[in-house]
């Protein structure tokens, strides 16, 4: 008897009242043939019901078959008894054979149903191991299967793998000898670890590998299934030299870092916190370690540094000094972030420690030299004073005697001696000069500046009307532009203009004197330009213009002591801003200068 596939439920009890109905017009229209057999014609419908519905549709067309024979085609209609043996004997066939072929088709439907489930089990396992690298091995670990999924992963198609030893064919490199891998295989079942494999594209792979040893008793085979796990290696390897830099740098760098979490009585610190607070390598840290390291000095301020972090500021820096027990003082700082949980209480921090020590050394150092320097600038201030008093005196006298000399005892002198005297007297006259520029020069450098709010308009006329002779006898022309408002010394901006326009002036060519004053914002600063068409110069010596007594040219074509510029650059450096000059010889020279803007 064949069977299909199981009807569902209730698919299969709606079939089984149809076919005993089918069964019942059936017995209906051969009323006369089967009238000696009732049951004849409900037999199909029976069979029918079990075989597509199992034992509870045949029970079904068993019981519904009964007692439809029993009301309808009996001879003794809704009566069967012991004084009808015949039609007893039927009946009990009939529910006899019913219940048996109901049994009987449930068996069938049960074993073709676990068959179907096994085999769809059978076909996801092989699409499973086939589209994986899955590889089985007999007990000389030659190659009996080699997947599709081992194909694309090692490049070696299943015809080149069969009958290989797998070993040879991908030239496995094993994390340990190969006969104590089989060794634990045996003992075990199965050996799991991680195997370098070369594709045959020449690619080292790693690879994740499970061996499960199957069938013990009779002929072994190695079930052997891989995972390319290359990708996830290089991710470690990457990580792990990250971490090494990262310690090498913490190390170079000397930092020590910290963190600590609620519950926990103990700190987790770095080998280069440990050095930094002098701790031995095996011995617990706590935040009592931390505390007692700090220098006595520090420690109470540390401390409520670190009770002040709250939760609406959770971050942290402070400084404190750390006592080693060799005696041996570090400066520290602290910086890290606290977390907190609803109730405000404190429940991770984490931070690092600076070794700070360098920097506080060269401070200490900058201050002593700040403190030398301040002394240096109070002697300056000394011999400028003896420069402007006691030294220039005796030079007035020299060239006072000498001009007296040269009064009384005209008529005794000759010309060349006369020549001497005057150049005697020119020379102390430039001395004193000097002495008088190297004063002026010193006061720029000493006094404070009182920086205040002015427009630069101001000090450019101011300076315009102090050297007004000079720009009506030179018939000079000067363009003035918008000029912004900054905050200077508003003296120190006079002796600006001064010495700018006084040199453009100075250094005229034949052409007629034009200069030009302008400003421009740039960012954060004010970039005044003075430009004139004098005689220029070669770019070369645009540092030496700015030197003291440094000049391009003699004194007895153009006159001064070439120390106005030195003046310019020191009061340009004092409020914060560069001088620079942009020339070329016969075309006119471009001082550039900057202030910082409000």
């Amino acid at each position: 008897m064949g069977i299909g596939r199981r009807l569902p439920f209730p698919a299969s009890y709606i079939f089984a009242l149809l076919v005993i109905a089918a069964a019942t017009l059936l017995r209906v229209w051969m009323s006369g043939p089967l009238s000696s057999t009732p049951f004849l014609a409900f037999y199909p419908a029976l069979v029918l019901a079990a075989a597509l519905g199992g034992f509870g549709p045949g029970l079904l067309a068993v019981f519904i078959s009964w007692l439809i024979v029993a009301m309808f085609f009996d001879s003794t209609p809704g009566y069967i008894g012991l004084n009808n043996p015949a039609e007893l004997e039927r009946l009990l066939i009939f529910l006899s054979g019913g219940l048996g072929v109901s049994l009987i088709c449930e068996a069938q439907l049960r074993g073709r149903e676990r068959i179907s489930k096994q085999a769809r089990d059978l076909e996801e396992l092989g699409e499973l191991t086939n589209s994986g690298p899955f590889i089985i091995r007999d007990d000389r670990d030659r190659i009996i299967h080699w997947s599709e999924g081992c194909s694309r992963l090692y490049g070696f198609t299943h015809e080149e793998a069969l009958g290989r030893v797998s070993h040879k064919l991908l030239k496995t490199q094993f994390p340990e000898p190969l006969d104590k891998i089989h060794a634990k295989l045996r003992k075990n079942g199965r050996w799991e670890g991680e195997l370098t494999h070369i594709r045959g594209d020449g690619k080292a792979i790693v690879v994740a590998s499970l061996w499960i040893l199957r069938d013990r008793s009779k002929t072994p085979a190695v079930l052997e299934i891989g995972s390319d796990i290359t990708r996830l290696k290089e991710a470690e390897e990457a990580l792990r030299r990250n971490e090494e830099q990262l310690r090498v740098a913490t190390m170079a760098a000397e930092i020590g870092v910290w963190s600590w979490k609620s519950g926990t009585d103990g700190v987790s610190v770095s080998s280069n916190w440990r050095r930094l607070y002098g701790v031995e390598t095996e011995a617990k840290v706590t935040f009592r370690t931390w505390h007692d390291a700090i220098h006595p000095e520090d420690r109470d301020r540390a401390v409520a540094e670190l009770n002040a972090v709250k939760p609406e500021n959770p971050e942290f820096s402070f400084e404190y000094r750390v006592l080693n027990p060799d005696g041996t003082i570090r400066w520290i700082v602290d910086r890290g972030r606290a977390q907190f949980d609803s109730s405000g209480k404190a429940t991770e921090m984490a931070g690092i420690n600076l070794d700070i020590s360098k920097r506080k050394r060269a401070e200490e150092a900058l201050l002593r030299t700040t403190q030398e320097l301040a002394r240096s600038n109070k002697d300056l201030e000394s011999f400028a004073y003896v420069a402007s008093h006691d030294l220039q005196e005796p030079l007035r006298n020299i060239a006072g005697f000498l001009q007296l000399l040269e009064q009384k005892s005209a008529s005794q002198l000759d010309d060349k001696a006369k020549q001497y005297i005057q150049f005697a007297v020119d020379g102390s006259k430039r001395m004193h000069q000097m002495i008088t520029d190297l004063l002026f020069y010193s006061k720029v450098s000493l006094q404070p500046i009182e920086l205040q709010p002015i427009n630069l308009r101001e000090p450019l006329e101011q300076a315009m009307a102090s050297i007004r002779k000079s720009i009506d006898d030179s018939e000079a022309t000067i363009l003035v532009g918008d000029l912004p408002s900054v905050r200077a010394d508003a003296t120190q901006m006079l002796q600006i203009f001064q010495n700018l326009l006084g040199n453009a002036i100075k250094f005229r060519s034949e052409r007629p004197i034009e200069i030009e004053v302008s400003a421009q914002r740039e960012k954060n600063f004010w970039k005044l330009r003075i430009k004139d068409n004098g005689i220029g110069f070669e770019m070369e010596q645009q540092n030496r213009i700015f030197q003291v007594f440094q000049r391009l040219h003699s004194r007895q074509k153009y006159a001064g002591s070439g120390i106005g510029l030195s003046i310019c650059k020191r009061i340009i450096e004092r409020h914060g801003g560069n001088i620079w000059v942009e020339s070329k010889p016969d075309m006119g020279s471009t001082f550039h200068f900057t202030l910082p803007a409000d």
